[in-house]
């Protein structure tokens, strides 16, 4: 953590006691996942730069192969895909993402993964597996991801209807709220014992937070 007295941490609110349990299942700020990936690169790499930068690195290439698959299986054409891939290993905001300690290099890649198993999904509805922990680890890794919900929705909403009377689709959700349950109650936890959920939701929901006087970025 990064101790600031604008922006305190559970690991400054208790800080003569041991920390309590929920709070080990998520982050302050943010859900959890991209927190430990560094946390486990440095566990192997050392505390460096390198460390902290190479799980990015590594999603920037990976979101290249991934969009490569993804065009590659809406159009049928291996062109098409090698295009794409082409595009985005050039792009620029692409590259400095990929470069930097941001968590935005691993939702890129987890939202490539979501679409490409809801296109799996559409075809053949035995991917709802897959579709559901592509889902969930967006939702562990940033909120924001969660736009992605209501654009399958207008999708199928539109041309394919069916899938909303398939229990298949609500098993997927079901996985969602599982892998994403560390998050919900680590927010359930601060909620009773703080008087309000995480950074992003308590400003999302207006709610007071007299331990955070700014927030940072």
């Amino acid at each position: 953590f990064m101790s600031n007295e604008s922006q305190t941490t559970p690991v400054q609110w208790f800080r003569n006691e041991a920390l309590p349990w929920g709070t080990h299942l998520s982050m302050h700020d943010h859900p959890p996942l991209y927190f430990y990936s560094t946390h486990i690169f440095s566990a192997i790499f050392g505390d460096s730069l390198f460390a902290l930068r190479l799980p990015s690195a590594l999603a920037g290439i990976a979101s290249i192969y991934l969009i490569y698959l993804i065009l590659r299986r809406l159009t049928r054409d291996e062109y098409v895909g090698v295009l794409a891939a082409a595009l985005l290993a050039v792009n620029n905001m692409h590259i400095w993402i990929s470069r930097s300690i941001l968590m935005e290099a691993l939702l890129i890649l987890l939202l490539f993964a979501a679409i490409y198993a809801f296109i799996l999904f559409l075809e053949d509805k035995k991917y709802w597996f897959w579709l559901g922990i592509a889902m969930g680890l967006v939702a562990l890794t940033k909120y924001t991801g969660a736009f992605i919900v209501p654009a399958f929705a207008i999708y199928a909403a539109v041309f394919r209807r069916d899938i909303f009377r398939t229990r298949h689709l609500y098993a997927a959700a079901g996985l969602v709220l599982l892998i994403f349950s560390p998050a919900i109650i680590y927010n359930t936890y601060l909620y009773a014992n703080i008087g309000h959920f995480d950074l992003q939701l308590s400003y999302l929901f207006g709610q007071a937070t007299p331990e955070w006087q700014a927030s940072f970025g």
